[in-house]
């Protein structure tokens, strides 16, 4: 009896020893399920966390792409050269996109010109520590923002004109003047005049028309052109066959009629272009630096017959070897009870060196040719304005004969590299059918009969802060305005 209890014991205890095992094996495999996935959620929760510390990074890289391309963009001393700019710390790649008009943005990275009426910039930063467990999405990160472009009105003018109460009843006349420059220059027309401009047909402006007094109508019929931008205090009427290639930029209300056409857009400007102050040139050849002056000794005058048709002045002026500034203010003007200084008809003059000639009045004959014997000369013909006023403004004292300080017949030709200079505080006549190089500085100017080609030539008067013909011109871009698109991603 007792062994066989102890039997049954033994039998039941076997069982419980099984039951044990099989919860320890159960418990075991859980524990380690659970090991497993905090494993898993652990690292997840790394990689989520490292993702979001890449991202951040990575969004203020391309935040810092954004300010210093920026910044780039609108200083001299960092030239665009590509339009993509790139750094290591932080690291970034932004690339500039640029539009011309109302057009799409170019498709490769460009950089700004003088036509750029809106650039894009897309900013791709890379964060300075990548995410791990290949969490990867906040490694870089985009940014794009897009700003309209005001481009900076030329600085320096083939044409300057101040208008005076002196030439009042004279107004401007470009007539059918084709105006060109060299390429990446440009050449301004600048007006200080009250009273709108109007285009001649045919005319053609390879560079800014700026108005800083009043409007412009762009409406011949026959077509007038401006390939820069214009810049308006006034209205500005595009119409007919007018074109502008660049943009309007005015303070009044301006429009544009079918057929006419500006490329760049219309603008609202917040204010009118800057008054450039006209600048008084007396005319005394002591300022003439690195001049000499001639006659020395005598004085030029009407009385001897040396100011009018004088073949043998030009014959004298032709054989000088240094630069040279003829003093022939003693030949008076016009209404004076002088003639002025007149250049011979058919005059053919060969410069040797830099000449300047300062008379009140100046006729340049017809058919006149203006060359060098080798290499660049600059010719300057200079209607003086002596007389200081407060502010600066012309003063011309030539009553008679239309105002004109300086008188240039028909088909009178300055080829190249000679560069001729005009300047008068009156105003000046530009015959027909002239092939003109250098630039013109007056209160008025009148361009008559059939074609002028005019090339702008930058020049200088010595001892005056006239400096590249009133002045040469930029090509890059103006002011940035605040963005009119910003959003994360790419375009």
């Amino acid at each position: 009896m007792l062994l066989t209890r102890l039997l049954r014991r033994a039998r039941s205890t076997e069982g419980e020893r099984g039951s044990a095992l099989l919860a320890v094996i159960a418990v075991m495999g859980v524990t380690a399920i659970l090991l497993v996935v905090f494993g898993l959620v652990t690292v997840n929760n790394l990689g989520n966390t490292s993702a979001h510390r890449a991202g951040v990074q990575a969004q203020a890289a391309a935040e810092a792409g954004l300010a210093d391309t920026l910044a780039k963009l609108q200083s001299a001393s960092t030239p665009c050269s590509s339009g993509v700019y790139t750094a290591s710390t932080p690291g970034y790649t932004a690339k500039v996109y640029v539009r011309s008009g109302t057009g799409a943005f170019s498709t490769t990275p460009s950089c700004p010109v003088t036509a750029t009426t809106a650039i894009r910039i897309v900013s791709t930063g890379t964060a300075a520590n990548a995410g791990v467990a290949g969490n990867d999405r906040g490694d870089t990160r985009t940014i794009t923002a897009e700003y309209p472009i005001t481009p900076s009105a030329s600085t320096t003018y083939a044409i300057y004109i101040h208008r005076t109460d002196s030439v009042s009843s004279h107004t401007t006349n470009i007539g059918e003047v084709k105006l060109t420059t060299s390429a990446g220059r440009n050449a301004g027309v600048y007006f200080n005049e009250t009273t709108d401009f109007v285009c001649s047909p045919r005319m053609e402006i390879q560079g800014d028309l700026i108005l800083s007094q009043a409007g412009a109508k762009l409406n011949a019929s026959a077509g007038c052109t401006v390939k820069g931008n214009v810049f308006s205090k006034g209205s500005v009427l595009v119409a007919n066959q007018g074109r502008v290639e660049g943009g309007v930029w005015s303070v009044g209300a301006s429009s544009v009629t079918s057929p006419g056409v500006v490329l760049g857009g219309v603008h609202t400007a917040t204010a009118p272009p800057a008054s450039v102050p006209w600048v008084d040139v007396t005319g005394d050849p002591a300022s003439w630096t690195g001049y000499s002056r001639w006659p020395s000794g005598w004085v030029m005058d009407d009385n001897a017959s040396e100011c009018a048709n004088n073949a043998w002045l030009w014959t004298t002026i032709a054989g000088f070897t240094t630069p040279t500034v003829i003093d022939a203010r003693g030949c008076g003007w016009d209404g004076s009870g002088a003639g002025g200084l007149k250049i011979p008809e058919r005059t053919s003059l060969t410069l040797k060196t830099n000449i300047a000639i300062i008379a009140y009045d100046i006729q340049i004959g017809s058919n006149s040719t203006f060359s060098s014997s080798g290499g660049n000369r600059s010719l300057h013909f200079i209607s003086p304005d002596p007389t200081t006023s407060t502010p600066t403004k012309p003063d011309c004292r030539i009553t008679a004969g239309g105002n004109y300080g300086i008188r240039v017949e028909t088909n009178v030709t300055v080829s190249s590299p000679v560069a001729a200079m005009l300047y008068s505080p009156c105003r000046i006549q530009m015959g027909g059918n002239l092939n003109w190089r250098g630039s013109l500085y007056a209160a008025a100017v009148n361009f008559t009969g059939g074609t002028q080609n005019f090339f702008y030539e930058p020049m200088s008067i010595p001892g005056s802060s006239i400096s590249g013909g009133g002045g040469g011109g930029t090509t890059g871009p103006g002011g940035i305005g605040p963005a009119t698109s910003y959003r994360d991603g790419a375009p």
